[in-house]
Formats: C-alpha cells, structure tokens, sequence
C-alpha cells in the first residue's frame, strides 16, 4: 500500500515492513475536520467493517468488553420511540451481536466486536475510513486520536485497507470488461462511423 497523507496514523509503519504496493493507494490528503460531541455514540466505517464506541464526557473512548459496564437488559428498553427510529435507520441489524448500551441519558445499540457493513458504507462513499457523529459522516479521521489501537491492532487494520483497496481495482477491472466494443471505442474519441471506413480503391 502507497501512502499519500499529511498525517501519521497507527498503522502507518506496517508500509515499511511490508513495502509499498503502486496500486493500492491510500489517498488521505482529502481528510474532513470533525467535531465530536461531549458524549455519545460514535460509528467507524473501516473498509467494509463497522465498530461503535462510546465517547465519554472526559474524552475517553470505549469499545468492545470496555462497555461491559453500561449493558443493560434488552428487555428494559422502553422508549418505543427511539426503538423506533434506530430500527428503521439499521434495518439489516444482527440483534443476535448486538448489546444495549445505557450512559447518562443516552440509549441504544452496540456491536462489541467489529462487524462487516451490510450496507457498504465506505463504497458508497469512496472512502474506506469513515467516522459517523451526531453531526454526519467525514472522511479520514485520525484513529489512534479515537483510542483504536487499545481496541484494534495496527495489522488487523493495516490487512482490511489493503483488501478493501485491492477489491475495488478488481470492481473497476470487471466493469471496463463489461463495456461493449462500441462504447469503448467511443470513449476513446473515435466515430465509429467515419474512423474505421475500408480503403476503397
């Protein structure tokens, strides 16, 4: 994977153990200034995986068994409102992974362990890191300042961008296939009609 950023991340040093592939490029120059609120959810899209934390009021982050503590029953979940709106936002939700979370007056659902976004989020935005706050979506954030290492190895990390990449020069390779010689002919400036007429002698 080739590098191209004004920033370091955790996983950054694994480019030279493992050597920069040309093709793979991680392009994070087009990186988004975001703001996260004092306390709450936060939902991290990293090439087709998603992992939810809890931003606390002190600035701390918790993910996986860290949110053990704020689990509540399942059955305790009243607010039929809230249930309501989060269910028609996550239709294709895993309820079998997933723990309600309560802090202060915040509720909702958690997975603790990463899991792969069935609505592809990070294709669909043509960014394979994403953060998703109380304010939208933004692109690139920093993640050892989001406390992800304590969580996430630098590898596991470094091993998902690099596939995630690969996969979408093999999408794009497939759809220039798929192209009819007419079109491709076109699209490189050619009339099919006037450029290809037979020598009439």
């Amino acid at each position: 994977m080739k590098l191209l950023s004004k920033y370091k991340d955790y996983y950054d040093y694994l480019v030279g153990i493992y050597g920069e592939d040309p093709k793979l490029i991680l392009d994070r120059r087009d990186k988004d200034l975001y703001t996260l609120h004092n306390k709450g959810k936060i939902v991290l899209y990293i090439a087709g995986y998603v992992i939810e934390g809890l931003l606390l009021e002190n600035g701390n982050i918790l993910y996986g068994e860290s949110l053990t503590p704020y689990i509540v029953d399942k059955t305790k979940y009243r607010n039929w409102w809230h249930r309501y709106k989060w269910l028609s936002k996550h239709q294709n939700r895993d309820y079998s992974k997933s723990v309600h979370i309560k802090y202060k007056d915040e509720e909702d659902w958690y997975y603790l362990e990463p899991m792969k976004d069935s609505q592809d989020t990070n294709t669909l935005n043509n960014c394979p890191i994403l953060i998703e706050t109380i304010y939208g979506l933004y692109k690139y954030p920093k993640l050892e300042s989001l406390k992800l290492p304590t969580y996430i190895k630098a590898e596991t990390i470094y091993k998902w961008l690099t596939e995630w990449l690969s996969n979408q020069i093999t999408e794009k390779e497939k759809q220039i296939k798929d192209i009819p010689d007419k079109l491709k002919i076109q699209n490189k400036g050619f009339d099919i009609k006037r450029s290809f007429r037979p020598n009439i002698k």
